[in-house]
C-alpha cells in the first residue's frame, strides 16, 4: 500500500494557472498602457510640428505685407503676390522660404506630409486678416491653424493697395506699392 504525505508543501495546478491568468491580464493593462502614451506622444509632437510650420507661414505673410512699401524701385510700382499652392507659401510664384517639408507614404506614394490652406481677407485699403491652416496629408485633418492680421505701413502715404483673389486651388493676395 501506498502512503501519501499530507504535509507537502507546493501549488496545485489550478494555483499556478491563476497566477499565470492574473500575470497575463496585468502585462496586457501595462503593455497597453505604454502604447497609449506612446501614441498620445506621437499626437503632441505631430501638433507642435504643425503649429511652427502654421506660424513660420504666418511670419512668412507678415514679412511680405510689411517690407511690400519699400521694395519699388526707380519710382515705379512694387508688386508682391502671396499664393499657396497647396503645399508652400509662395513670394510671386517662388517659395517664401526654403525649406523642406517633412514626407510621407501614403498608399505607396510620396507625399509632403503637410498641405497648406492659406485664406486672405482685406479688411480695408491698408490691412489683411490671414488664416494659416495646415491639414496632415495622411489623414485629411486639420492639424493647426493660425489666424492674424497685418496692417500694410504707409499704405495712404503713397498709394499702396491690397487686392485679393481666389481659385480653385490657389489664393492668391497682391500688395502694390505705387
Amino acid at each position: 500500500m501506498r502512503q501519501t504525505n499530507k504535509n507537502k508543501k507546493g501549488f496545485t495546478l489550478v494555483e499556478v494557472m491563476l497566477a499565470l491568468a492574473i500575470m497575463m491580464i496585468t502585462v496586457g493593462a501595462f503593455y497597453g498602457l505604454i502604447i497609449s502614451v506612446q501614441q498620445a506622444h506621437v499626437d503632441v509632437y505631430n501638433y507642435n510640428d504643425a503649429a511652427d510650420y502654421a506660424s513660420l507661414n504666418a511670419q512668412a505673410i507678415e514679412n511680405v505685407v510689411l517690407s511690400s512699401d519699400y521694395i519699388g524701385s526707380n519710382g515705379g510700382a512694387a508688386v508682391r503676390t502671396l499664393s499657396s499652392d497647396g503645399n508652400i507659401l509662395c513670394v510671386n510664384g517662388s517659395p517664401a522660404f526654403a525649406m523642406a517639408t517633412s514626407q510621407i507614404t501614403k498608399n505607396g506614394v510620396l507625399m509632403d506630409r503637410y498641405r497648406l490652406v492659406v485664406h486672405f481677407t482685406v479688411v480695408d485699403s491698408e490691412t489683411v486678416d490671414y488664416t494659416v491652416e495646415v491639414y496632415n496629408n495622411l489623414d485629411d485633418h486639420l492639424d493647426a491653424s493660425v489666424s492674424g492680421s497685418v496692417w500694410l505701413p504707409h499704405s495712404n502715404d503713397d498709394g499702396a493697395t491690397l487686392t485679393y483673389s481666389a481659385g480653385i486651388s490657389t489664393t492668391t493676395l497682391t500688395v502694390s506699392s505705387k
